[in-house]
């Protein structure tokens, strides 16, 4: 084995070879009267191909094997994907070397290697395998010999514009037949590009990225009967580059995963053997303790990277795996910023640990930058982009503790801190060295004894001990100093448990490191408002990072040490140093209608209550918050009629007790509901909090909601308490007018809406917005996702009632699939049907949020099908037989938010008719050229104005489009309803429908409070605990019986609190905001 070489000849020779072919070419062309084309890009020479030229040669007694060369002069078989061998002339041995020729590789055997049982990335918890989501894809369908013969004819071009690429695939589209299955997949097509608004250049952060050559993905497999972990995995990689390096030369690497530009001597796999040990700390030199490792090196797939420039150039590829090759490309570009140690890969994002800065005690945020593939009409790009986030502060445990505690007081008021030291540092990854070694162990616990109080026994040295059974009692301080030599420094300390709970390692915090570059997900709302400020620059700042320093970092910058160069570039792979500049529209702003003339309406009939919760006197709250809040009611016009602010109705609540316990305020606070809710008559309920504090404004809001059906405004104390006691606070014109909007709108009143509605809302549309939460960090095991669900009902689009459901958590298998959409939309369609004298709409605007690009597919399959059963359902109500029934027609528009593209302006300074100069791109600003797919139904839309920072643009696909809505109608539509947000006089960044969802589904959250911001002891018991004295081979089973039976208890308890959900009396208007 140690004489063999994996691959088949080496980069050198191969570099050479490519060179020679090339000068040939060139000679060729000279003969043939024919100068060479000079500086021809990449995708120009590929844009010429066409389906018909990837049908290879008939083979001939010459040359059996057929090689086919493609405009870059790459050799490839059949289709690109599964090419054939080389031909004799470079067989193996007459190459030699370690690595194999650019080109294909042969057809082999995709099955295990027989022997042993086989532990690859799949098991343990060791990363994916690259591969396509077959529960999302259909089988594909042959190709029709049409489609062929139609992709050839409209091909030829030398390289094709954005325009000339979707007419000739709209072309194609058109040509073939598509009532049975289709070769086009089922998304929406693209039907053409806006035209509306004026037209500017804008940069993105997204940069060219030249590639030509194809690669090959090999997946590492260990031939062992236990699973391992990824740490161990990591381990055994290094172990395995270490004994066989020759493995590893050009080869990028993700977990198990290889990607290479060259093949493997034998084919299908290569075999390897080596020792070594799953414990770094496990002394190396002792043969005990290494263990011997069989495995092999195993192709999986062919990654056709020149077939997807010809598919993105114009030549459309039906059933090409965008995403797999994506994957593998990300894995290709990411290998020199992993390779780099003084940086943290997490995912595609790489931080820089060296440089971090405090953000509250023991939490620090580094600063980093996001590297992803994508790909564009003619070309693959690069988006890179700046980003922060939360990391646990590394150093050494006590250090880090001392802090925490300061926080809380001194060290003998422990009780305080050892909360908030459990959530900080459960499952925290730690090393220690007094041993001798150098071990990792992870953090099960943080105890409340310490090393001065907490006892054991352990064997007496020379003779029996004091229980006469050769066992004394000592402490961990005494243990530590008499067994290690080391007086600790802060006996006073809680330990850490590094063990289980039934069998515990306590070990003092002084002795323990935590290891740097591990990320905190445990963000509470003054740590994300933190965290916000922290990650703000401007966008000037922004685009100068990662021109500067990011491409430098990542590998991508033309001044990198020579001996340093990517890997990347050997695999032929560049990436621009210059952002795109790409075309961008301005859309108009709408006129929008507000004002007591124009559409302000409410009714006088109704009773304000004010609940203090705050330290405030309650003579104060009426001066200063009530009277100047009814009064810009009637200024606001939400009267019919001019009336006095003595007719406005407002009552005071005896105040609940500032500073009595928690269990005892929550009695009281549930007390003045009862009472208020015995008043006749519309009532709302004013909330003075005296804090930010979420417990109780969860509290409020589940009373409010689901327990008595009243709404509720909170308002924190710190707006009414005035900057000296000798002085009476004026309350903001804003702050006032804020409050009197929600109270219009909680009351059905309307506060704006648009002067002229476009063309398709004719007041037959309904608007729907959808999202489906998940528990986050920190919740108890078990907790339900929240589906929330809102749609308009009048012909304003400005009134969006609300559906909310419960359902089994996303790892329970049912993802991002709102399980009871139709019973949700159905009660969303009584309510139109009820405000709208008995009729339903005729057509359903949907934006659905929360959707990534592999669960397209599935909101197709499962989430449009429940939509339209809820309209014949409603539909067979009213009389009409559901078959007989027309079917509603259905445009379904997903809405990202979580993606990494920004914009720059072309000049640094633009005009603003408002506030004059400003570095972010104008409102209205709409992108749907450049960046995007030539082929799907997308746009990037900024609709709001950046008051700080870098404005994010909202990223729109269409996945359905019944209502055939063109790019200006649909962009035009939703850029619009962005000026109509309820509590707003500004246009917002997101579309006002999925914006009022993701509000409803946080609205949810807050009425289980309980589960999703548990307290330290609702945590620990919602723990496994194996009894002492289990079976080894029984504890899996068992830990899998009392997961399960957790998760149902968490279940359970969540739907008793939930009951019916929100109160029949808010069904109708929209209490969320």
């Amino acid at each position: 084995m140690s004489g063999k070489k994996p691959w088949k000849t080496n980069w050198n020779q191969k570099q050479a070879e490519d060179g020679r072919a090339a000068n040939r070419r060139e000679q060729d062309k000279k003969q043939n009267g024919k100068a060479p084309e000079k500086n021809t890009p990449v995708d120009a020479s590929l844009a010429q191909l066409s389906l018909e030229d990837k049908k290879p040669p008939p083979a001939t007694e010459a040359n059996p094997e057929t090689t086919r060369t493609d405009g870059s002069g790459v050799e490839t078989g059949s289709g690109g994907s599964s090419c054939s061998k080389l031909p004799a002339s470079t067989t193996r041995s007459s190459v030699g070397g370690a690595w194999g020729a650019w080109g294909g590789s042969t057809t082999v055997a995709r099955g295990n290697k027989p022997g042993g049982t086989v532990s690859t990335a799949g098991n343990g918890k060791a990363s994916k395998p690259l591969q396509t989501s077959k529960s999302n894809v259909k089988a594909r369908p042959s190709i029709p010999a049409s489609f062929t013969a139609a992709a050839s004819s409209l091909s030829g071009q030398k390289k094709l514009s954005e325009d000339e690429i979707l007419r000739n695939y709209l072309k194609l589209r058109n040509t073939i037949d598509t009532s049975s299955d289709s070769p086009f997949g089922e998304l929406c097509p693209r039907p053409g590009y806006g035209e509306k608004g004026r037209v500017i250049q804008v940069y993105a952060n997204h940069f060219a990225v030249s590639a030509a050559k194809p690669f090959y993905l090999y997946t590492v497999v260990f031939e062992d009967s236990k699973p391992f972990e990824k740490r161990t995995q990591k381990i055994r990689l290094e172990r395995l580059e270490s004994v066989h390096p020759d493995l590893f030369q050009m080869t990028a690497m993700q977990g198990l995963q290889i990607v290479s530009p060259l093949r493997l001597e034998n084919e299908a796999s290569w075999p390897f053997k080596f020792t070594g040990s799953d414990d770094l700390s496990e002394n190396q030199d002792n043969p005990e303790s290494e263990k011997r490792y069989d495995g092999y090196v195993q192709f999986s797939k062919d990654i056709p990277i020149p077939m997807l420039l010809q598919h993105l150039a114009g030549s459309y590829t039906p059933g090409l795996d965008i995403e797999f090759m994506v994957q593998c490309l990300n894995i290709v570009l990411g290998d020199y910023p992993r390779s780099q140690r003084h940086l943290n890969p997490i995912l595609n994002k790489y931080f820089q640990p060296n440089n971090p800065i405090p953000l509250d005690a023991g939490i620090v945020a580094l600063k980093g930058f996001y590297s992803s593939v994508r790909p564009s009409a003619g070309q693959i790009q690069c988006n890179i982009n700046v980003c922060t986030s939360a990391f646990l502060e590394g150093g050494n445990f006590a250090i880090v503790m001392t802090k925490i505690i300061r926080k809380y007081g001194t060290p003998n008021s422990l009780a305080k801190a050892l909360p908030a030291l459990n959530k900080l540092f459960k499952k925290c990854k730690v090393t220690h060295t007094y041993t001798g070694t150098r071990k990792t162990r992870t953090v099960y616990s943080i105890e409340q004894y310490t090393a001065s109080t907490c006892t054991f026994q352990i064997k007496a040295i020379g003779g029996e001990g004091a229980s006469g059974a050769g066992y004394v009692t000592t402490t961990v301080l005494q243990h530590f100093a008499q067994a290690y030599g080391l007086p600790l420094r802060y006996p006073d300390y809680p330990l850490v448990n590094v063990g289980t709970r039934e069998k515990p390692i306590n070990i003092p915090p002084e002795l323990l490191e935590i290891e740097a570059g591990q990320r905190y997900k445990g963000m509470d709302p003054s740590l994300t408002e933190q965290m916000i400020k922290l990650a703000c620059e401007g966008p000037q700042n922004n685009r100068e990072r990662i021109i500067e320093e990011g491409l430098r970092t990542l590998g991508h910058h033309v001044n990198l040490n020579p001996a340093g160069l990517p890997l990347s570039t050997q695999f032929g792979i560049s990436v621009s140093t210059n952002m795109a500049l790409i075309p961008a529209r301005v859309l108009p702003q709408p006129a929008i209608l507000y004002g007591r003339k124009n559409v302000l309406k409410g009714s006088p009939k109704f009773t304000i209550f004010a609940l203090n919760l705050s330290p405030l006197e309650g003579r104060n709250i009426r001066d200063w918050l009530m009277k100047p809040l009814l009064s810009e009611c009637v200024r606001l016009g939400m009267t019919s009629q001019a009336m006095d602010v003595d007719r406005m109705k407002y009552k005071f609540v005896p105040t609940v007790a500032h500073g009595a316990p928690n269990t005892i305020r929550k009695e009281q606070i549930e007390q003045r509901f009862i009472e208020i809710a015995s008043h006749p008559g519309k009532k709302m309920i004013l909330v003075i909090l005296p804090s930010k504090d979420r417990s109780e404004y969860a509290l409020v809001k589940y009373l409010g909601d689901v327990r008595y059906g009243i709404n509720t405004i909170c308002i924190q104390n710190r707006h009414l308490a005035p900057k000296r006691r000798d002085m009476v606070p004026t309350l903001s014109r804003n702050l006032l007018g804020n409050i009197a909007m929600k109270v219009n709108f909680k009351l059905g009143g309307t506060n704006h809406m648009l002067y002229t509605t476009p063309t398709f809302l004719n007041g037959k549309v309904m608007i729907m917005g959808m999202d489906l939460t998940h528990a986050s960090p920190g919740s108890l095991r078990g907790a339900p996702s929240i589906a929330g669900v809102v749609a308009s009902c009048d012909s304003e689009y400005v009134n969006y009632p609300a559906s909310l459901r419960l359902q089994t958590p996303k790892e329970d298998g049912q993802g991002e699939i709102i399980s009871e959409l139709k019973d949700m939309v159905r009660e969303r369609l009584k309510c139109y049907q009820l405000t709208n004298k008995n009729a339903l709409p005729t057509a359903i605007l949907v934006y659905r949020d929360g959707v990534s690009e592999g669960e397209y597919l599935k909101m197709l399959n499962d989430e449009i099908p429940q939509i339209q059963e809820a309209w014949r359902k409603v539909k067979s109500e009213l009389g009409t037989p559901a078959m007989t029934a027309q079917m509603v027609k259905i445009t379904f528009v997903v809405v990202g938010k979580r993606h990494h593209t920004r914009f720059y302006p072309h000049n640094s300074k633009i005009p603003s008719s408002s506030t004059g100069p400003q570095e972010n791109c104008l409102p209205g600003t709409t992108v749907d050229r450049g960046i995007t797919s030539p082929y799907e139904y997308e746009w990037f839309s900024q609709s709001h104005k950046g008051l700080q920072g870098t404005t994010k643009p909202t990223h729109y696909v269409v996945l359905k489009d019944d209502n055939a809505l063109s790019p200006d109608a649909l962009q035009e539509i939703t850029h619009n309803l962005c000026y109509t947000f309820a509590r707003c006089t500004s246009a917002v960044s997101v579309c006002p429908p999925v914006y009022y969802a993701d509000i409803v589904c946080e609205r949810g959250r807050h009425y289980l409070d309980s589960i999703f911001c548990p307290s330290s002891a609702d945590l620990k018991n919602a723990q496994v605990n194996i009894p002492p004295g289990t079976a080894l081979e029984e504890v899996p089973v068992l830990k899998r019986m009392q997961l399960e039976n957790i998760k149902k208890d968490t279940m359970d308890k969540a739907r008793s609190i939930w009951g019916g959900g929100v109160h029949e009396n808010l069904k109708k208007v929209m209490f969320y905001l």
